[in-house]
C-alpha cells in the first residue's frame, strides 16, 4: 500500500524529498550528537538509540502538526488568492531566503570565527545538556531531553525540513500518503547517524577518531550548510515565481 503512494509523487518532487532529508541528516541534531555519543571508548548502545527514536519522534510529531495545519490552511486560504498575487508570494519569500542565509551563514572567515567564539563563550541549551549527557553517570531521561532540546533549538533553523513539509503538504498525495512520506523523510534523516552506530557495533574503537571528526564538522559547519541550503531553497522559489508571472 506505502509503495503506491510513492507512484502519485512527481520523480521531481521525490527527489527533492531525499535531498532535502539528506541534508536534514547533516545537521547537528541528527548527526553531531549523535557522533559525539559514539565517541567515548565506552558506549552505551541503549543511550544512543534512544536518543535517535526520541529525535525521530520529535521530528514526526511536529511534522504531523505542522502538515495538518499547512494543508488545512492550503485548502482554505489559496483559491481566495489569485494567482498573481500567489507568485509575488514566492517571489518575495525566495529574496528572504536568499538574503537570511547570508546572516545564518556569514560569507568572511573572520564573521564565521566571532560567531563560532560568541557560542563557544555562551553555550546553549543543547550544549549544557550535551555536556551531562556524555558523562558515565547520564540517565536515559537526560538522553530524552536532550533530543527534544536539540529538535526545538534547531526547528526553526531547518529550512530543508520545513520547505519538505509545505512540499508534501502541497503534493497530490491523500492524508495517509503524506503521512507514509513523511515517515520516509524522518528515517532518512536518522539515517546517516543509524549507519554510524552500527558501525561503531561492528569496528569498535577503529571508527572513534573518524566519530570524533564527524561530531566536530557538523558542530562547526552546520551554520554554513544551512546557509547554502537557504539560498539555493530562496533561488529555486524566485525562479518558480517569475516564471508564474511570466506564464500567468
Amino acid at each position: 500500500m506505502a509503495a503506491s503512494f510513492l507512484f502519485d509523487i512527481p520523480l521531481a518532487l521525490l527527489g527533492t524529498l531525499v535531498v532535502l532529508a539528506l541534508v536534514d541528516s547533516t545537521s547537528v541534531g541528527t548527526l553531531g550528537i549523535p557522533a559525539l555519543m559514539l565517541a567515548p571508548s565506552r558506549l552505551r548502545p541503549a543511550a544512543v538509540l534512544v536518543y535517535l527514536l526520541t529525535i525521530a519522534s520529535f521530528y514526526f510529531a511536529v511534522g504531523l502538526l505542522l502538515l495538518t495545519g499547512v494543508t488545512a490552511g492550503l485548502e482554505a486560504v489559496l483559491p481566495r488568492i489569485p494567482q498573481r498575487v500567489q507568485a509575488v508570494a514566492v517571489v518575495v519569500l525566495g529574496v528572504a531566503l536568499f538574503a537570511l542565509s547570508y546572516a545564518v551563514a556569514p560569507s568572511s572567515p573572520e564573521a564565521r570565527e566571532a560567531k563560532r567564539r560568541r557560542r563557544a563563550e555562551n553555550p546553549g541549551p543543547v550544549q549544557r545538556a550535551l555536556a551531562s549527557v556524555l558523562g558515565e553517570r547520564a540517565t536515559l531521561r537526560s538522553v530524552i531531553l536532550l533530543a527534544v532540546a536539540a529538535g526545538v533549538a534547531e526547528l526553526t533553523m531547518m529550512v530543508p525540513y520545513l520547505g519538505a513539509i509545505s512540499m508534501i503538504a502541497a503534493s497530490p498525495l491523500g492524508a495517509a500518503g503524506k503521512v507514509t512520506v513523511l515517515g520516509g523523510y524522518v528515517l532518512v534523516m536518522i539515517a546517516p547517524a543509524a549507519v554510524l552506530f552500527v558501525a561503531r557495533l561492528a569496528l569498535s574503537r577503529h571508527i572513534q577518531p573518524t566519530l570524533e571528526r564527524v561530531g566536530a564538522w557538523v558542530t562547526r559547519s552546520a551554520d554554513t550548510t544551512i546557509g547554502w541550503v537557504m539560498g539555493i531553497l530562496g533561488v529555486v522559489f524566485v525562479v518558480n515565481g517569475v516564471g508564474w508571472l511570466v506564464n500567468g
